[in-house]
Formats: C-alpha cells, structure tokens, sequence
C-alpha cells in the first residue's frame, strides 16, 4: 500500500521525485502557505489536523501526474468552506475570491468555487459508489 506525504517537506520531496517544474514547485509552494495560515487551529471530526489531510490530498494528486494547479486546488480544496478569513461568515465572497486569485490564479480559484458548490449527501455518495462498482464488475475488475 502506497503512503502518502503528511507534511510539506515529504509532498516537496514527492513533487520533485514526479518531475514538476520550478515554477510547479513556486504554485503548489504559495498555495501551501496560504492553506497553513488558513487553516491553522482547524481539524477534522478524526482529529487530525486540517494541514495534514490538504496535504494528503495534493500528494494522492501528485501520484496521480494530475497538473501543478490540481495539486494547489488540492490544498485549498475546502478553503471556502473550512478556512479562516478572519470572519465568522463561511462560503464564497467576492473578497475571499479576490484574495485567493491573488495567491494561486485564476483557473486554480475557479477549481475551487467548483469544489465548493458539489453537493456531497449520503444518498448521492452512495449512488456514485453503486454507479462506479456497476462500471467495475462490466469490466471484469475485482478487488
């Protein structure tokens, strides 16, 4: 089983092992940063540390040879729902948006306004889980 990278030093390594560009590493480094001041103090219903899990999700990203904005969107990837902007108030703002698209662009910001208006309920993770075990077994794949 593959392991994946927990904190930025083990994603910087991994990064550099998949071959992403200096320019690659400058993104995914800026989006780092504003995920660490962002989500500083938050944690999931596990208790582990927001950071942890972001980075988590950039370095199953890099595994996968996805772009170097993929792996930032990763990082960010709940920032509108979890982060602190230093308000109380959760969801998309022109202003958030602004500070983001400041820090990471313009298509990586529009990956995560995409992220954040998915609806995620248990019915519809289980149809998605129902439709893609259907899709396995035609094809002849078996865990």
């Amino acid at each position: 089983m593959q392991s994946y990278a927990q904190t930025y030093i083990q994603l910087l390594n991994q990064l550099q092992r998949e071959g992403y560009s200096k320019e690659d590493l400058i993104l995914i480094k800026n989006a780092y940063e504003m995920a660490m001041e962002l989500f500083t103090g938050c944690y999931r219903p596990s208790g582990k540390t927001f950071i942890a899990h972001v980075v988590g999700t950039a370095s199953i990203l890099t595994s996968l040879h996805v772009s170097a904005k993929i792996v930032a969107a990763g990082l960010l990837h709940s920032i509108y729902a979890e982060a602190d902007f230093g308000s109380w108030e959760k969801g998309i703002s022109n202003t958030k948006q602004k500070q983001v698209t400041a820090v990471v662009g313009e298509e990586v910001e529009e990956y995560l306004c995409r992220y954040a208006a998915l609806k995620w309920w248990r019915q519809k993770i289980l149809s998605l889980h129902k439709s893609l075990d259907q899709s396995i077994r035609s094809i002849g794949m078996y865990f």
